[in-house]
């Protein structure tokens, strides 16, 4: 048996006319564990159809009444590590800002920003330093708190001489105490050192940390046991704009979306 990543994508259709866009979705980053890749797609595609079912109550987008559709999937990997340990990287997304003054707005997160959501292929390489960084917020000895799994969203530039800037988000995981921020920080800095180079398209960029955009307490994890199959990871939210770009977004290729902040939702249910 080997760990799996989905990055599930679920649409926000209005009820009065489903074909109408823009429109809202979600990608939710969760784990399968699964023996071959082929039985991880199957079990993630029946999950995906049963989450988007329980949803009963109505559900209004912006004030019109819509439903939850479960779109398909932007990709499914296997991880490559067998074991998942605080400070793992679970998932990296890469993206190009259409205004490349709104960098910092992904951590910032006061408005959305549109982007070029690339696709997940061998375009993209990094180098992560061998990281020794352990997380002080730990349980010890004489404390009986147990530690929790919290989803951290790190945030990088990725910068060039020869090309527009890049961001790249990793999707780290951390078993400490409490969601503190300053964790997630600790660990982001130690993550890339001064010089870490990144290549995309066959351009060099050097890698900055810029910060955290959020972190989430994982509620599908047992305290002392860990994280289980079929636990939802984290999410994004977005907006996409035609039926074009969906389609691009579910082959996982390049597509334009706009990445909301994680803190701001259309969404009354």
């Amino acid at each position: 048996m080997a760990w799996y990543l989905a990055k599930s994508i679920e649409i926000y259709k209005y009820a009065e006319d489903e074909t109408k866009y823009p429109c809202l979705f979600d990608e939710n980053i969760y784990l399968i564990e699964a023996a071959t890749l082929r039985e991880a797609k199957s079990s993630a595609a029946a999950f995906a159809k049963e989450k988007a079912a329980v949803w009963t109550s109505p559900l209004y987008i912006g004030g019109a009444e819509g439903r939850i559709v479960a779109a398909g999937f932007r990709a499914i990997e296997m991880l490559e590590s067998a074991a998942i340990e605080t400070n793992c990287v679970l998932s990296r997304s890469l993206y190009q800002p259409i205004e490349q003054g709104e960098m910092s707005l992904f951590v910032e997160q006061c408005k959305a920003i549109k982007v070029i959501y690339f696709g997940q292929d061998d375009r993209f390489r990094l180098e992560r330093k061998s990281n020794l960084f352990k997380p002080s917020n730990f349980c010890s000895v004489g404390n009986f708190e147990e530690p929790w799994w919290h989803a951290a969203h790190l945030v990088y530039s990725l910068t060039s001489k020869d090309s527009k800037a890049l961001i790249l988000e990793e999707l780290v995981v951390l078993e400490t105490l409490s969601d503190d921020w300053r964790e997630a920080e600790a660990l982001g800095a130690a993550c890339y050192g001064t010089g870490s180079l990144a290549s995309f398209d066959g351009v060099s960029y050097e890698v900055h940390f810029e910060g955290i955009r959020q972190v989430n307490l994982i509620p599908d994890a047992t305290v002392g046991i860990g994280l289980k199959d079929f636990a939802e990871i984290s999410y994004s939210k977005f907006e996409i704009g035609s039926s074009q770009e969906l389609e691009q977004l579910l082959t996982n290729k390049d597509c334009l979306v706009d990445l909301l902040p994680a803190s701001v939702s259309n969404l009354q249910l």
